[in-house]
């Protein structure tokens, strides 16, 4: 399992899902670690060898959201203080779903 936030930041992570008698190799050092996290943008390696000697070699790229936007369309009021304006703002970029917090 892996992925990133909707931050964009560096805040990756790769969680390997392996057995205790299982030996991990990542690209860069850290053996043995099964979950990495605080990663940016990059490709990562990783080799799992068993208590059998077998290995098999996986690559992870992690790819950060684009960054949030927002399209605004306003509305005018038709006349001052009827209330009839409004303002509509549509979100593109980030991570689905999009939750809108209270200000």
């Amino acid at each position: 399992m892996w992925g990133y936030s909707e931050l964009a930041g560096n805040d990756g992570f790769i969680v390997l899902d392996s057995v205790a008698w299982m030996n991990i190799f990542w690209n860069g050092g850290n053996p043995n670690i099964k979950t990495r996290t605080n990663l940016p943008h990059d490709i990562y390696s990783v080799l799992i060898t068993n208590s059998n000697g077998c290995s098999d070699a996986l690559t992870i790229e992690l790819i950060a959201p684009i960054e949030i936007e927002f399209i605004t369309i306003i509305k005018e009021e038709v006349c001052f203080g009827d209330e009839s304006g409004t303002i509509n703002l549509n979100p593109t970029g980030g991570s689905l779903p999009y939750i809108p917090e209270p200000d």
